[in-house]
């Protein structure tokens, strides 16, 4: 059996002592550092301050993820696909170091994932201004706190499908009742004689009524439906 390895995920701020000691302190095998995209240089230093010091603990395999951190969505999508690459590993978010969004991103992503995630917040030992940068505000750290979490419900695979569906243009309900015969029911299920009732129950009642993600105008197989802004906000997480 494979030995499952410390994977801390990092977004890179200015407070280098919450970004390298959580990792030292948890014997890291791998990390992967989240930053702007490239072409902004005060991020590439802190970046390639930051590579140094884990280098510099033997650790080396790590990996610098470039997104836009202003755009939660864009980080969350990153993060989530870190959470993919690396199943069944023990994954560390740290919450303590990025901007605010980065914060929201990484503790969507720990609640969101069906894997071994722990997000962390890295307490400072000392607050106030460094002397090598008036940016950094604090020094050391004091303690690493667990963040408990509670797991958000998703979407199930089928009702994310249509949902793109959906969202392409505005669509009549036989139109997602075709679409689901071609490519989301199983053969067996064709021969059902109240497909037109299955594909409604099954897939738009829940994007509708349960999920509150599609907008329905209209009675019966002419009736249009169109995504609404949740179902949007909903999509961006699957991009």
């Amino acid at each position: 059996m494979l030995q499952k390895l410390r994977v801390h995920i990092v977004p890179v701020g200015y407070e280098a002592d919450r970004i390298i000691e959580p990792i030292i302190k948890n014997k890291a095998d791998k990390v992967y550092f989240v930053t702007h995209t490239k072409g902004q240089d005060e991020a590439e230093e802190n970046v390639e301050n930051a590579l140094k010091e884990v280098k510099k603990q033997g650790i080396s395999d790590v990996k610098v993820i470039h997104c836009n951190i202003s755009d939660v969505y864009d980080i969350l999508r990153n993060i989530n696909r870190v959470l993919d690459q690396e199943k069944g590993n023990l994954i560390y978010i740290n919450l303590s170091t990025g901007n605010k969004r980065a914060t929201i991103a990484g503790m969507m992503s720990a609640m969101m994932s069906k894997e071994d995630v722990t997000p962390y917040y890295a307490e400072t030992e000392q607050y106030g201004q460094s002397s090598k940068s008036p940016k950094v505000l604090s020094q050391g750290v004091k303690g690493i706190q667990e963040i408990p979490t509670f797991k958000i419900l998703l979407p199930e695979p089928e009702l994310i499908e249509a949902l793109k569906f959906i969202a392409e243009k505005e669509r009549r309900k036989r139109d997602i009742v075709r679409y689901a015969q071609e490519n989301l029911l199983e053969p067996e299920e064709l021969c059902t004689k109240n497909i037109n009732v299955k594909v409604n129950r099954r897939i738009i009642d829940k994007l509708e009524y349960d999920w509150k993600l599609i907008k329905v105008e209209g009675n019966r197989k002419a009736a249009t439906v169109s995504i609404n802004e949740n179902g949007r906000m909903m999509l961006k997480v699957f991009e």
